[in-house]
């Protein structure tokens, strides 16, 4: 039941829900607004996770040589995952959204 509510929410009318606080959640996640090394130790798991890392605060590393290159390279392969996920994920996402579709006049 619990995920036919969550893609249920996908389906919206409007995307400025979305809109408005995902700019917010990049900023900070991705080390914009503080830099990630001064966020707590419990939040850093959370991080290393998430895309957001790859934005600023890895290129920012590697450019300073604060990172060695076998975790760079590391950095480099886990965006790719993502990007390749985001991609199946929106595949997946088009197509369902193409069987729901209702085109009205013509």
């Amino acid at each position: 039941m619990a995920t036919v509510m969550t893609i249920s929410l996908l389906w919206t009318v409007s995307g400025d829900g979305v809109n408005r606080i995902l700019p917010a959640a990049v900023f900070f996640f991705s080390g914009l607004t503080v830099p990630l090394p001064l966020l707590p130790d419990w939040m850093q798991s959370l991080i290393a996770v998430l895309p957001f890392r790859g934005l600023a605060d890895t290129p920012f590393r590697i450019y300073m040589g604060h990172m060695p290159l076998q975790e760079a390279v590391f950095a480099l392969v886990h965006q790719w995952l993502w990007v390749g996920g985001m991609i199946l994920i929106g595949y997946f996402l088009l197509q369902r959204g193409v069987q729901k579709l209702v085109v009205q006049g013509g």
